[in-house]
């Protein structure tokens, strides 16, 4: 599982970095072909791709966090497996006192990278009067 996250991660940010870069190509393209009234609706449009970049970065910070702390905790695992397959006693209950630490942080580090990266999870959480709107899925990383 976590070789395969950190393999689709990796290539989830060259995407990233490859869609950045037309991004920035192409508002500077739709920049210099219109003026006056047209170049309104051009930059609303830059703007819109501008902010779904955003969202795709927002999304793209939260799964590489998420994948480090469970590849933390598959490295931690994978030492109870040395230690057992050696028979290194010693280092039995060190491994075995520390399994909190890994366990909390793959368990936790989602929703608390979700509330940093997420206004929308933040007003929800810090409302009073409940939420006016269900949130959507796929735009919770606005």
């Amino acid at each position: 599982y976590s070789i395969g996250s950190v393999a689709l991660t990796v290539l989830t940010s060259r995407e990233l970095i490859r869609l950045s870069r037309s991004a920035d190509v192409s508002s500077y393209r739709f920049f210099s072909h219109f003026s006056g009234n047209q170049r309104n609706s051009v930059s609303t449009e830059a703007e819109t791709k501008n902010v779904i970049l955003q969202q795709q970065k927002n999304m793209f910070i939260v799964v590489a966090i998420c994948t480090l702390s469970h590849v933390v905790k598959a490295l931690h695992q994978m030492s109870w497996v040395f230690i057992a397959a050696f028979r290194l006693s010693s280092w039995n209950s060190f491994v075995k006192d520390s399994y909190a630490y890994p366990h909390y942080l793959a368990t936790y580090t989602t929703s608390i990278t979700l509330v940093i990266f997420s206004s929308k999870i933040r007003d929800l959480l810090l409302s009073r009067g409940g939420a006016k709107e269900k949130p959507v899925v796929s735009t919770l990383l606005t």
